[in-house]
């Protein structure tokens, strides 16, 4: 089920439908949430390309604010543990579980820090974060793996990521290209 995007998402209905359908036999556990991901990477690389060489000011500043998430992540969860400890009233039938959800978001956090500094001694940091951001949302949303295919035209993270390049930020790019950034950006976005 797609939902319509709120008025600020660069993806368009349309465009939406053409990645998913590029992307398949995946598709995104929370279609809303995979889809204003993708909008704002869009947004946030359109905004960076424009600014030519402030991209890497703008890394740090991104860099500066994952380390705030990570911080009041990990205060949450320090609370939650106390809580947990007294009772385990936080935890709905149904809900899920929030002590989760924070360590994942403090582990993202921590992992975006450790990206962003990486990629800041790349030529066009911009350029590595798009791509790095675009594998995120493929593995943690889509569930998809990070490998690229050589003996086929083009796997499932290829064509998605052409699908994105193509219809939400409208420059498209061949699939051998897109294969080598994939590899070149993986093991700096996503090496430990």
């Amino acid at each position: 089920m797609s939902v319509s995007a709120p008025r600020w998402c660069p993806v368009s209905d349309a465009d939406w439908a053409a990645i998913l359908a590029e992307a398949k036999p995946y598709v995104p556990r929370d279609d809303a949430i995979a889809r204003a991901q993708i909008g704002e990477c869009v947004r946030v690389f359109v905004q960076w390309q424009r600014r030519g060489p402030g991209a890497a000011k703008q890394l740090k500043k991104q860099r500066q604010l994952y380390a705030k998430v990570r911080k009041g992540a990990s205060a949450g969860i320090s609370a939650f543990e106390e809580l947990a400890k007294i009772a385990r009233l936080f935890k709905a039938p149904g809900a899920g579980d929030p002590l989760t959800d924070l360590k994942r978001i403090s582990r993202d956090a921590e992992q975006m820090i450790q990206s962003c500094t990486k990629l800041l001694h790349e030529p066009h940091p911009e350029v590595g974060w798009f791509y790095g951001r675009l594998m995120d949302i493929w593995k943690y949303e889509f569930g998809g793996t990070l490998g690229t295919s050589v003996n086929v035209q083009s796997g499932p993270l290829v064509r998605y990521t052409s699908a994105v390049l193509r219809h939400a930020l409208r420059q498209p790019q061949g699939n051998d290209a897109i294969r080598s950034t994939l590899r070149r950006v993986k093991k700096k976005w996503h090496s430990k």
